[in-house]
């Protein structure tokens, strides 16, 4: 488990088709840590970047029934396919990174843990990754 001194930082990949990414970092709650993300990944044949995508972006032939599965997204008020973070593997605490948190403080002291915002079934047809980056700014 890696754990940043202030100024460090360290880069992970975050795969899409995985239900939980263990990053390997271990941060402490209550400091301040930077986090960015880029690249892209796919939702089935929907690409899109750590910021997600709502359903009325979506390709036209997505858009009749996405919405119809908007309420069983791990995070059912968030986009699809936006990069979700939590402490361990914890549901009810997680919070939305996107391409990026200037300034996050963590609630706990743990590992983070990443994953692409779809529903708990679906992740079988998702592919690629994103590049997460982390750094401890104090």
């Amino acid at each position: 488990m890696k754990h940043l001194q202030t100024g460090e930082s360290a880069t992970c990949s975050i795969t899409a088709r995985n239900l939980w990414n263990a990053t390997g970092i271990e941060v402490d709650a209550g400091e301040e840590y930077a986090l960015g993300a880029e690249g892209e990944w796919c939702d089935a044949c929907i690409k899109t970047t750590p910021r997600g995508y709502s359903s009325a972006e979506a390709p036209f032939f997505s858009r009749i029934l996405l919405p119809l599965f908007e309420k069983l997204r791990r995070r059912p008020a968030d986009k699809w396919f936006v990069l979700v973070g939590a402490i361990g593997q914890n549901e009810a605490a997680t919070f939305v990174i996107g391409d990026g948190l200037p300034s996050w403080k963590p609630a706990a002291k743990g590992e983070l843990n990443c994953f692409a915002n779809d529903v708990r079934i679906a992740y079988g047809n998702n592919h690629g990754a994103v590049t997460l980056v982390v750094k401890r700014v104090r």
